[in-house]
């Protein structure tokens, strides 16, 4: 999804994200970031010189242990259109339907 330099980016999950289970690669080209109490929100904002066309991926590890147990995003810089927010839905299932998924694609 895109994301603006200075602007915030906000992920609202419907499964709780693990405490300290954020992670930003390449890291240290966000300004600033910050996981809601509840872990339920991700508050992301890219710095001041975040170039129009550089990627960030972020990737959060869900607290339940359901699978899936993990969701990744790239953050893709553009001068003016940052996306404010962003619902993620997650539908855990069992780690053997998952595999049938991936086989079958």
């Amino acid at each position: 999804m895109c994301a603006s330099a200075d602007e915030t980016t906000t992920f609202v999950f419907d499964s709780r994200v693990a405490v300290g289970a954020v992670d930003f690669q390449p890291g240290g080209r966000l300004a600033d970031w910050a996981l809601g109490q509840e872990g339920l929100r991700l508050h992301v904002s890219p710095k001041g010189d975040y170039l129009p066309g550089e990627r960030v991926k972020v990737t959060v590890r869900f607290a339940d242990g359901a699978a899936p147990a993990s969701a990744s995003f790239w953050l893709v810089g553009h001068a003016s259109r940052g996306t404010r927010r962003v619902e993620v839905f997650r539908q855990p299932r069992p780690p053997d339907v998952l595999k049938k998924e991936r086989d079958e694609a």
